[in-house]
């Protein structure tokens, strides 16, 4: 997976031409190859609580509509994982870091000794000095098992979108794409 580095402004996400299963190529919902965009995203909203949330980051933009969360199970069948981290909550002070800023590269590692879950993937910082916290479980138990098939015990991604009440990060948006080449480009 290549990415620019954070001063670069990413446009489009490129997922090259590659063997597909058939399943796949007969599915109406897929177009060949890939092309997820990038729009810089940038506002507030008032949370569930009514505090004010502040966002920073890109948003996925496909075939001219902005990707919600809702679209991102769309990605999964070709291996591009877009997701909210789990457990921020339990690991401020680094979440807060700047290696965790909208466009960082950042890395998933397997963590099957894990207490609550033998599919565990942690999500570390791209030197893993820190550690943010865990992809969510309903996608570490599809992620997981598929790193393990591939022998791959961490893999890249890229920080998409942070969410800040205050000076405190409370989300960060992460895609990856699992054993998969992705990269971005400016066209």
């Amino acid at each position: 997976m290549t990415f620019p580095l954070s001063e670069h402004e990413p446009s489009q996400i490129l997922i090259p031409e590659i063997e597909y299963p058939s399943w796949i190529l007969d599915s109406d919902d897929v177009s060949l190859p890939i092309t997820l965009e990038w729009e810089e995203s940038d506002g507030e909203f008032a949370g569930d609580d009514g505090v004010l949330v502040h966002f920073h980051g890109y948003s996925l933009v496909r075939d001219g509509r902005y990707c919600t969360q809702a679209d991102w199970p769309s990605f999964y069948s070709l291996n591009v994982f877009a997701f909210k981290i789990a457990g921020i909550t339990h690991h401020q002070k680094d979440a807060n870091s700047q290696a965790f800023r909208a466009g960082e590269l950042t890395i998933l590692e397997r963590d099957p000794s894990n207490p609550y879950g033998s599919n565990a993937v942690k999500m570390l910082s791209a030197d893993r000095s820190h550690f943010a916290g865990y992809v969510p479980q309903e996608l570490s138990s599809r992620i997981a098992p598929l790193m393990d098939e591939l022998g791959h015990n961490r893999e890249p991604g890229m920080v998409l979108k942070t969410y800040n009440v205050g000076q405190h990060r409370h989300g960060i948006e992460i895609v990856s794409a699992v054993g998969r080449e992705l990269s971005l480009s400016d066209d």
